[in-house]
């Protein structure tokens, strides 16, 4: 009876090494095929990055690739050591299972192990691919400077995505609300690069102090007649004799850190130049900073259907 009951168990234990073992290769297939798709994506960054270190005034991405890349780094680093982890498992399995010395508990131990490896591995991988994808998007928008069609909210969310990773040195966050919605035919690089200006401006400037929460918000609104977007912040606000000349080129308080106060005046001239559209500046010393941006629709640079 007993070796009936251990042949039994290891009949049940086989079948399952064989069923979980073959889950298991199809899962790390798809896992290595996202790898590949990840570093084809990574490489694509490198050649719109050089694209766009070719062209100064989009020289601000520089930070911003720099930027992604730390953040890709961290889940690509998790879900290698996971994959690392269930491979290690299924060594452990197969030898037992060449000796002989299998039994359930012990299958079941590193099949549950191997699970919990490849949920990581997915959950990591799957974070970098979302970072990847979002900033691929900016920067081809950028390097193009192409009109696109696009949903004025997928717009926006796409150009906060790739601009989460300058937002840890001065620990803030970026809200975004949209309040109505509608499909742009727009130069879209144009517009994340006013966005990324800003917000750049806003994590230099606006944070110096070590209180938080530091918090952006991008807002945006569509109508038949034009495309309205605000940017604000609760950091330090600016001076009267400092906001009289944000727009002037060359002007920054910031100059021996490696400002070099042409990030204001090439925002202003996209607005107003490219788009012929406004964009007004409201900001108290203590109390934070708003940027109102309004663009006209039927431009060469931006139509809306609503």
């Amino acid at each position: 009876m007993r070796f009936e009951r251990e042949r039994a168990a290891r009949r049940e234990a086989e079948y399952l090494l064989h069923e979980k073992t073959r889950e298991i290769y199809s899962i790390n297939q798809d896992l290595s095929a996202r790898a590949e798709d990840l570093a084809a994506s990574m490489e694509s960054l490198k050649s719109a990055q050089d694209a766009l270190v070719r062209q100064g005034k989009l020289a601000a991405l520089g930070g911003l690739v720099a930027g992604v890349a730390h953040e890709i780094n961290t889940p690509l680093g998790v879900g290698m050591t996971a994959v690392s982890i269930t491979a290690e498992h299924v060594r452990e399995l197969v030898a037992m299972f060449e000796s002989g010395r299998i039994s359930r508990s012990g299958a079941l131990r590193l099949l549950a192990g191997m699970q919990d490896s490849i949920g990581l591995a997915e959950t990591n991988m799957r974070r970098a691919a979302v970072l990847v994808r979002s900033f691929k998007k900016v920067a081809v928008d950028r390097s193009q400077e192409a009109r696109r069609s696009t949903m004025l909210k997928a717009l926006l969310e796409d150009i906060v995505q790739s601009l989460t990773p300058m937002l840890r040195e001065p620990g803030a966050s970026i809200t975004l609300h949209v309040s109505s919605d509608g499909l742009l035919d727009v130069d879209a690089g144009a517009i994340g690069q006013v966005l990324t200006n800003l917000i750049q401006n806003a994590c230099s400037h606006a944070f110096m102090s070590a209180e938080g929460p530091h918090v952006i918000t991008v807002s945006g609104d569509v109508t038949e007649e034009r495309v309205e977007l605000t940017v604000s912040d609760n950091g330090c606000g600016m001076s009267e004799e400092v906001a009289k000349r944000i727009w002037e080129p060359f002007f920054t308080t910031r100059r021996g850190d490696g400002g070099s106060g042409l990030g204001m005046h090439i925002t202003h001239n996209i607005v107003v130049e490219h788009f012929g559209g406004s964009i007004d500046l409201t900001t108290h010393e203590g109390h934070g900073t708003r940027y109102t941006i309004r663009l006209p629709c039927n431009t060469d640079a931006l139509t809306a259907a609503i």
